[in-house]
């Protein structure tokens, strides 16, 4: 008999939160063929307003949406209430059914603790890695709470059945903190149904440069945006534009770039199905993402949407980066190094080179298939 399978997540489920809500939409998309192992599909976020959620767009009889009435904050008080509340819903499902039931985490800590207030019998526990999420706890300032969210991550992980991460430099940096074994790596990928390319990069007047998701100081956009400010200070020509996608807390620095300088555009934040039509009009993308106190881990969404768009990539040389990325695909740059990416503004005037770049990172498509994603899922499950 087919099982159930309930995903945990520490999510409003939007469709436009970030790369584990754009994972999820592709992934509850295949739906076809998770129904070849599963019976029903349980996702379990938090409810917020009733705008952009992934529920929206995700239409089957058999998949199940929970939204658990909580505040999403972090505080004692309501994480205790979302770990209650998320094992009752997870118990209320599995009574129903009366079915083996697998329990997906997305991530570990705050998703993957309701897992282990459930009773083992015919329940398989699976985290699926995401990010690094061990860096985000280091940076707090109390040692005490520091060291007792990293026992408690390290209890989830060692208990799990099954641990998947979504990159190469994920697993590696898991193994080697937790001495852990047998994490399973199913990078992400892209679903090619929705993808629309620039089937003429760097032939138009003007060359643009984007950057792809959350504004935040661990998404690089810092250096991007400083590096915009000193280009046009600087520069003698005008046929760079440079254009921000996405939403975060660094929006205000975006804002004041558009009043000093023309050349500079903000499009705000995108549902998944719209994400391909503004890369489609790019030329290249930066990817920034750093790999230092909080930089996350993992095969980077966005830059696989990016290679896909057929857009030339500038991105840090850090493992985040190069377990998918060599300068035969793009720029490899120094990570920070603000004078490297003004330099790159500059060499891009060669076009040739550019787009010759641009054609060798076609190879990379095959690897990162959506459709390879999910049978690979499939076939471990099973």
């Amino acid at each position: 008999m087919r099982k159930d399978l309930f995903i945990v997540t520490y999510s409003s489920l939007k469709t436009y939160g970030g790369g584990i809500e754009s994972w999820l939409i592709k992934f509850l998309s295949c739906s076809e063929k998770l129904f070849h192992i599963y019976n029903k599909i349980y996702v379990l976020g938090y409810k917020s307003d009733n705008n952009y959620l992934i529920s929206d767009i995700i239409k089957d009889q058999n998949i199940h949406f929970v939204f658990l009435d909580i505040a999403a904050k972090l505080n004692i008080f309501c994480l205790f209430k979302y770990f209650i509340r998320a094992r009752a819903a997870i118990l209320k499902a599995i009574k129903e059914n009366d079915r083996a039931v697998d329990l997906l985490s997305i991530g570990t800590l705050y998703p993957s603790i309701p897992m282990y207030l459930i009773a083992k019998i015919n329940v398989r526990r699976v985290i699926w890695l995401r990010s690094l999420y061990f860096k985000q706890i280091n940076i707090l300032q109390s040692k005490k709470i520091k060291s007792v969210l990293l026992f408690i991550e390290y209890i989830c992980l060692k208990k799990a059945d099954i641990v998947i991460a979504n990159g190469y430099d994920t697993r590696d940096a898991y193994q080697n903190r937790y001495n852990m074994k047998n994490i399973i790596v199913i990078p992400n990928a892209i679903d090619i149904s929705v993808v629309k390319e620039n089937l003429k990069p760097f032939q138009g007047e003007k060359i643009k440069i984007g950057y792809i998701g959350r504004f935040s100081p661990d998404k690089g956009i810092d250096y991007f945006i400083e590096s915009i400010d000193i280009y046009n200070k600087k520069s003698k020509t005008n046929n760079k534009e440079f254009i921000f996608i996405g939403w975060g807390e660094e929006e205000y620095k975006i804002l004041s770039l558009i009043e000093a300088y023309s050349n500079v555009k903000y499009i705000g934040k995108l549902n998944n199905s719209a994400i391909f039509e503004e890369l489609s009009r790019l030329d290249a993308t930066v990817n920034l993402s750093t790999s230092g106190t909080i930089g996350g881990g993992g095969v980077s969404n966005s830059l696989l949407e990016s290679i896909f768009a057929n857009n030339l990539i500038i991105c840090w040389d850090n493992p985040i980066f190069k377990q998918i990325i060599n300068n035969d695909f793009g720029y490899l740059l120094p990570e920070g190094d603000i004078n490297a990416l003004l330099a790159i503004y500059d060499e891009l005037n060669n076009k040739q080179k550019a787009i010759k770049k641009i054609e060798n990172s076609k190879k990379l498509k095959a690897n990162y298939l959506f459709s390879k994603h999910i049978e690979t899922f499939i076939s471990l499950m099973e």
